[in-house]
């Protein structure tokens, strides 16, 4: 039997949901268009407190990434990864201080993945390190940069999963440590070790029961200090900061971050008093809370205490253009004495710099709008010269600011102490409801979100940020990112997609929490540019690399064939905005649609009470169900990580927007996956609602046939109370019953069969805050 459920178990708030629903007007646009919109920063260029040079182009455009630079013996070189196909290479490229070219080559690999390359010098040498990989096993490696062409690379350690994050630090003695990420084993560590006279010595481990990822390094007071993030079971990810000695003995620890939010990407510099200088990024809202919009906070430790800095000028958690979010800083020190620091918005990036009365305002460099950029702007400084390298919009751009030095002293940056312990961040609005709703035909009904996207596309955060607030904070039972094939000018590479699939495996637990690897596949609007946006699920390691502007990926017939070779099956989304062509449908390889998301409600043109964005006749679920598809129903997110999705979108809450839930025996990927290619899903505006919708022994999603006037059984229960259930009798609305507050019963039987003639059945659900659901359709055909 069920246990019951009272009204003060389930009538829980919302949370950032809210509880009223708010739909800006989707007209409401700049004259550019939508995708045009500008941040309202002022360019670099016209800061009074450097000079800065015009960009210089590095590489082959779009095809080019993750760059890393390095000054050393007057000479800027700079590192990348190339895109050729289906590998990637290490291009190095050599500039003198006026940013003229004077040499290039390509490090040696016999690899199909290089990437993460990240320089280091022990004032004799010039060291380049990677990470090279073969599917999911591979190796971090380092040369000499200036015999690059001639040797091969040493190994410096054998790595799989999701490891690189490669970073360096060398002392004035030429003691060289490098650290980096290894996601070999869980939980992920930090890995260090020091070069001395070109050969590594023993690999050391920063020790912790917990994750310890995206490490920074950095030489001062005689000793090395490693920044690191380590995770704690209640989604609190912390910088800690380590004291290591150059013969790599740890000293101590200390906790730098403060706030249960989490915080992430920490970055060191040396301030003027020879304090350590912490950069990192945190979405926290006041004391306890936390939110979507993030910002680099900035904290001191001058060897007995931590202090944190006030904020930054120019935060500002409100806003809805192309700057929200400021995320993985980089900080540098001057020989002046200043504070350089770089960020990346959502949709640009940020320089700012301190000066004789503390941090200036922040400015962005020049290019601006939607895009598929890099994740950092990296840093090589000489005196009070920056030389900056980013991955922007279509091209990665070297550029030279020459900052101007403060007429007077630098004042001392205002800062407070830390509180003295880490309050818990609660989260009663997100429940996991497995032992509480009752089962469908022997099956549980699993709650889970399959479309977000990162920095590695159009969107702000990490993989692994993701994962582990799906699991952890909301207390979901399957996640799943959909970061863009090729899209705004960023082509997603070979080692991006392995990456994706090594942090999926590794949040992988079978009976716990499920993941699968996704793509979105994103052609240009239907009819006249392209079919529209799709989402490819598999979970089966062999799912290759998709991209559309590549064969065989580039039409819909041949991308819902092709996927059959690895089990894949596609989701269109947003589909009255980038359309969708159910004209070549397979309801095989697609056999569900997302019916909600960010964008809105996809059931019909004129969605109510969830609006939606765009108006593409023809492309609605409903249309779908009209021309014969049968298709089950999912809500999904669709996150970029912006408030209000830049404007439009019907719910702020733009990281949980929708909902899939999936009807099935077992929580592990194959019984899930199972399911959603037999349409046992239904689809929610992001509450976890329960909703069974059965006729005999039939659930939603499946196929039947019957010898009695169909009759139906409908139950839901809902932490918001509900406000009425529609039946929906091919595409028309039949029935409609009030709700009951938390949990509705009823059953229905069809007044008007159809002998001998299929119809298609579901439920849209509504409730009192404006919440929605639906149900997988059930088709029947009558045989009475």
């Amino acid at each position: 039997m069920a246990k019951s459920i009272t009204r003060r178990d389930f009538l829980k708030q919302t949370g950032l949901a809210g509880g009223s629903l708010i739909f800006l007007p989707l007209g409401r646009l700049l004259a550019n268009g939508f995708w045009e919109e500008h941040a309202r920063v002022d360019e670099a260029s016209k800061a009074p407190y450097w000079t800065i040079s015009p960009g210089i182009t590095v590489g082959e455009g779009v095809q080019c990434n993750y760059p890393g630079i390095c000054l050393f013996d007057q000479r800027l070189y700079v590192a990348l990864t190339q895109q050729q196909g289906d590998k990637e290479s290490i291009q190095i490229f050599v500039f003198n201080e006026d940013l003229k070219q004077v040499d290039s080559k390509v490090a040696v690999s016999d690899f199909p993945i290089n990437s993460r390359a990240a320089f280091g010098n022990d004032t004799q040498h010039i060291y380049l390190f990677w990470l090279r990989k073969s599917g999911v096993n591979g190796d971090i490696v380092f040369q000499d940069v200036n015999q690059s062409s001639d040797t091969s690379p040493q190994v410096l350690a054998p790595v799989s999963g999701n490891s690189g994050w490669i970073r360096t630090a060398s002392s004035p003695e030429g003691d060289l440590m490098i650290v980096w990420q290894d996601g070999s084993q869980k939980p992920y560590q930090c890995r260090y070790t020091l070069l001395k006279d070109g050969k590594p010595g023993p690999i050391h481990t920063l020790t912790s029961e917990c994750p310890v990822r995206h490490p920074d390094v950095i030489y001062g007071d005689d000793a090395f200090y490693i920044a690191a993030e380590h995770e704690t079971k209640e989604f609190q990810s912390q910088i800690y900061l380590t004291r290591i000695q150059k013969n790599g003995r740890i000293d101590e620890s200390i906790r730098i971050s403060d706030h249960p939010a989490g915080n992430y990407h920490p970055s060191l510099a040396l301030s003027q008093n020879e304090d350590l200088v912490v950069a990192y990024t945190s979405p926290r809202k006041g004391k306890q809370g936390w939110d979507m919009p993030r910002w680099v906070y900035l904290s001191l430790y001058d060897g007995r205490k931590v202090r944190h800095l006030d904020s930054l000028p120019g935060m500002d958690l409100t806003k809805d253009l192309t700057d929200q979010s400021l995320e993985y800083p980089k900080l540098a020190a001057l020989d002046s004495g200043q504070l350089f620091l770089t960020g990346r918005p959502s949709q640009n990036f940020f320089v700012q710099v301190q000066s004789q009365k503390g941090f200036e305002k922040p400015y962005r460099l020049e290019q601006d709008g939607w895009g598929g950029r890099g994740l950092t702007v990296e840093l090589a400084v000489n005196g009070h010269t920056v030389y900056t390298i980013r991955r922007d919009l279509r091209e990665i751009i070297l550029q030279k600011i020459e900052v101007h030095k403060p007429e007077g002293r630098l004042s001392k940056l205002k800062s407070y102490p830390p509180s003295g312990e880490i309050p818990v961040l609660k989260n009663s609005s997100y429940e996991n409801y497995q032992d509480v709703y009752p089962k469908i035909m022997g099956k549980t009904v699993f709650f889970g979100d399959l479309h977000h996207h990162t920095a590695y596309s159009d969107g702000i955060g990490d993989p692994d940020e993701y994962y582990t607030r799906a699991r952890n904070l909301f207390g979901d039972d399957f996640f799943c990112l959909t970061d863009h094939d090729h899209f705004v000018c960023r082509p997603m590479q070979p080692g991006d997609w392995q990456m994706m699939k090594d942090v999926a495996d590794y949040y992988n637990v079978n009976d716990a929490f499920a993941t699968f690897y996704g793509i979105e596949w994103t052609t240009g609007r239907y009819p006249n540019k392209g079919y529209g946006h799709r989402n490819i699920y598999a979970v089966d390691p062999a799912m290759p690399l998709i991209d559309h502007t590549r064969e065989p990926w580039k039409t819909s017939k041949d991308l819902l064939k092709k996927i059959r070779t690895f089990d894949g099956i596609a989701v269109p989304h947003h589909t009255g905005w980038t359309g969708t062509d159910w004209e070549n449908a397979d309801d095989v390889s697609q056999p569900l649609c997302e019916i909600i998301s960010n964008h809105g409600a996809y059931e019909f043109m004129g969605n109510r009470p969830i609006q939606h964005r765009g108006g593409k006749k023809g492309c609605f679920m409903q249309d779908g169900l009209a021309g014969g598809h049968k298709f089950g129903v999912i809500g999904s997110t669709d996150s970029h990580g912006l408030i209000w999705h830049h404007r439009a979108g019907y719910k702020r809450n733009c990281i949980r927007s929708g909902l899939t839930a999936v009807i099935a025996e077992k929580l592990n990927r194959e019984s899930l996956f199972q399911a959603m290619k037999h349409r046992h899903t239904y689809a929610t505006s992001g509450i976890k609602l329960f909703l069974r919708f059965e006729c005999e022994n039939n659930m939603q999603g499946d196929v039947m046939t019957s010898h009695r006037v169909p009759e139906f059984s409908v139950e839901c229960i809902s932490p918001d109370p509900i406000l009425r259930i529609v039946l929906v009798k091919n595409n028309s609305d039949v029935y409609e019953y009030g709700g009951d507050g938390l949990r509705s019963r009823f059953t229905w039987t069809d007044p008007d069969p159809l002998p001998g003639q299929e119809s298609w059945y579901y439920l849209r659900v509504t409730t009192v805050s404006g919440e929605m659901a639906w149900s997988s359709p059930i088709w029947i055909t009558p045989l009475i």
